[in-house]
C-alpha cells in the first residue's frame, strides 16, 4: 500500500469530534485538551485538503466530506478495535492458562490498514502460531506483545 493514510491519533480526535459535534466532548473522552483536538482536526483537513467541519460560534457541522470520512473512520476504528479485543482474549485465555503476565503494545500511530477477509486471517494465524510458540519453547515467565507498522510492513 503506497498511499499515505492520516495517522491514527488524528482520525481518533476527528472521530470523536464527529460524533459528539464537539471538540470539548471529544477531548473530555479522548482525555486531551480542546485545543488538541481542534490542532488534530486541523491536521487531518490539511492532509486531505478539504475542511471537514463548517465552524460556527460555539457549534460545528460536517461538511460532505466530513461525514463521508465519519462513516469510513468509525467502521475502521471499529474493526480495529474488536480485532485488537479478539487477539487480547485469545493471548490472554492461553497465556493465563501457563501463568504467564503479558503485555499488548500497539503502536499508537499505526495507520488504519486495508485488509482483505484473506490477509486478516492471515495474520491472526501468524499472531496465534507465534504466541503458541513462544509458550511452548520459551520458558518466560512474562511476555510483550507488539504489532507496529515498520518500512511498509506490519511487524508482530
Amino acid at each position: 500500500m503506497n498511499r499515505s493514510l492520516p495517522s491514527l491519533d488524528l482520525l481518533r480526535g476527528f472521530e470523536a469530534a464527529a460524533r459528539h459535534l464537539s471538540f470539548t466532548r471529544a477531548a473530555a473522552e479522548l482525555f486531551l485538551t480542546q485545543s488538541a483536538v481542534s490542532r488534530q482536526v486541523q491536521a487531518l483537513e490539511e492532509q486531505l485538503g478539504v475542511a471537514l467541519f463548517e465552524r460556527r460560534h460555539r457549534a460545528i457541522r460536517l461538511t460532505e466530506a466530513g461525514q463521508q470520512l465519519q462513516r469510513a473512520a468509525g467502521d475502521a476504528l471499529r474493526l480495529i478495535g474488536d480485532a485488537a479485543d479478539r487477539i487480547r482474549a485469545q493471548a490472554g485465555k492461553v497465556l493465563e492458562a501457563k501463568d504467564i503476565g503479558y503485555q499488548f503494545d500497539i503502536e499508537r500511530d499505526l495507520p488504519i490498514l486495508e485488509l482483505d477477509i484473506e490477509k486478516r486471517r492471515n495474520l491472526y494465524l501468524i499472531f496465534k502460531e507465534a504466541l503458541n510458540n513462544a509458550v511452548k519453547y520459551s520458558h518466560c515467565k512474562n511476555m510483550r506483545i507488539g504489532l507496529k507498522l515498520e518500512n511498509s510492513a506490519l511487524v508482530l
